[in-house]
């Protein structure tokens, strides 16, 4: 006795299998180097606040980090003066950074990406 039952995908479910895997890649392709761009940039001001010795001057830790952004080339969209310094009660430095990205989609699809390090 032979089952007459079919197994598999139907045409249809293949071609909606593809248009999810192809917009799931178009989203990875326009989003990676924006959210490196932001690991890179966090992973900067990490290694500068971390190495700041205590009697610096707010142009110094500004010029640092341009100093560092000339070397990292993922940094594009925060420099020195968009750096958020804090010290509070006098003690260490806190830097942190805020800024939006927008990425084109398709057309006049756009996703914003608001970005936000640090003290605010």
């Amino acid at each position: 006795m032979t089952s007459s039952t079919q197994r598999g995908f139907s045409l249809l479910a293949m071609l909606t299998w593809a248009v999810v895997i192809a917009f799931g890649a178009l989203l990875t392709m326009k989003l990676w180097p924006v959210v490196t761009e932001y690991m890179t940039t966090k992973s900067a001001v990490q290694r500068l606040e971390a190495t700041l010795p205590a009697n610096t001057t707010e142009s110094a830790i500004r010029h640092a980090f341009d100093q560092q952004k000339a070397v990292e080339y993922q940094i594009a969209t925060v420099s020195g003066k968009d750096l958020i310094i804090d010290r509070p009660d006098g003690g260490s430095f806190k830097l942190g950074f805020a800024y939006d990205k927008e990425v084109g989609l398709f057309g006049p699809v756009y996703l914003l990406l608001k970005y936000r390090y640090g003290p605010q």
